[in-house]
């Protein structure tokens, strides 16, 4: 039986902790969030999450975390993290989940905040590269040399 996208409403988030939550913890591991900032996120409703759901099994196989954002006056919907095992099983129900954007939020889009790897399998589903994003850390920064003059 295949995977199935089971988006989580908000008034189930108490129940279904402990089917995403261990997923939670690796997200926290890859974006530099704590696990705390991650569950605030989706607690207040910034950041909805949608399981890869094996109903035979009855397990989580993944979970991946969307917001919705205004462009132009327009609904868009962007998945900021994704995270699970066995990925070439569960990257097809990205397919629902643009559905369920379109069809249930309203959305006219889609955008995806992705790590370098991912940026070959979303441009196979239609995503094309029109912004990168590039970080810098001051914490971990020296401070800038002076030249004499």
């Amino acid at each position: 039986m295949p995977l199935v996208l089971v988006p989580v409403p908000s008034e189930e988030l108490a129940r279904t902790a402990p089917l995403w939550l261990p997923f939670v913890a690796r997200i926290a591991g890859r974006t530099r969030n704590s696990v705390p900032e991650l569950v605030s996120q989706i607690r207040s409703g910034e950041v909805h999450i949608h399981l890869a759901w094996d109903p035979a099994a009855r397990c989580a196989h993944a979970l991946a975390g969307t917001r919705i954002l205004l462009r132009g006056g327009e609904r868009v919907g962007e998945l900021v993290w994704a995270t699970g095992s066995g990925r070439r099983h569960w990257l097809p129900l990205l397919d629902d989940l643009e559905r369920y954007h379109a069809d249930e939020l309203g959305c006219v889009g889609m955008s995806a905040v992705a790590r370098k790897g991912w940026s070959r399998d979303l441009a196979r589903r239609g995503y094309r590269i029109t912004h990168l994003v590039l970080e810098k850390d001051f914490a971990h920064e020296q401070a800038p040399t002076r030249r004499a003059h």
